[in-house]
């Protein structure tokens, strides 16, 4: 057939995700509740989102896609869970905003506080050091899938069994790819402070 339905399934999935948040994100211009918080967040999701496709070739060598069967888990994941959670941290402070015209986001409370742009640039190092390890250790995985014998931090990598990587990121941590993954989701819901 010529078409890798995991793949099409994983990319309706984060497009849907996108145009949620972008549609969302439209509807908070009109209605003029956006602030700092909501394009940090906006930012943040489309720079993942959008890096996902740019980087699609590691995906290529994840557990998800090697092993596990395309099926209901996988098919579920891709079309209802990743756009319909992962858009949960915009859309409770946007409905929280629509009905009782209070803005939840942590930026809201800027005119009180001076900290505010503080904990924007800490959300800021969150996500990039997040983004960072993520991008670093499933580059570094799928290299090596492809080369066993590529350079790993200007290093012949280190092998456990002949088959795991444990050099790099690989070395320090067993799954350094999943906190690489975690950060990002923090920095994804620090934005939405906590006064819902």
């Amino acid at each position: 057939m010529g078409i890798d339905l995991k793949f099409f399934f994983v990319r309706a999935g984060m497009m849907a995700w996108l145009f949620i948040n972008l549609s969302l994100f439209a509807k908070s211009y009109l209605s003029g509740s956006v602030n700092l918080s909501v394009i940090l967040y906006q930012f943040f999701c489309v720079w993942y989102i959008v890096d996902y496709f740019v980087h699609e070739e590691f995906m290529t060598s994840i557990w998800d896609v090697i092993a596990e069967r395309l099926g209901f888990m996988l098919v579920f994941g891709d079309l209802l869970f990743i756009p319909f959670t992962f858009t949960i941290q915009v859309c409770v402070p946007f409905f929280h905003f629509c009905i009782y015209k209070f803005d939840p986001w942590l930026v809201a409370f800027e005119k009180q506080s001076g900290v505010i742009p503080l904990y924007a640039i800490l959300n800021c190092f969150i996500f990039i050091l997040g983004y960072l390890v993520f991008r670093g250790a499933n580059k570094q995985k799928h290299v090596f899938k492809k080369n066993p014998n590529a350079l790993v931090w200007g290093k012949p990598p280190k092998l456990v069994r002949g088959k795991l990587l444990a050099s790099g990121y690989w070395g320090i941590a067993r799954h350094c790819n999943y906190l690489g993954d975690i950060l990002p989701a923090l920095s994804f819901s620090l934005p939405c402070g906590t006064r819902c």
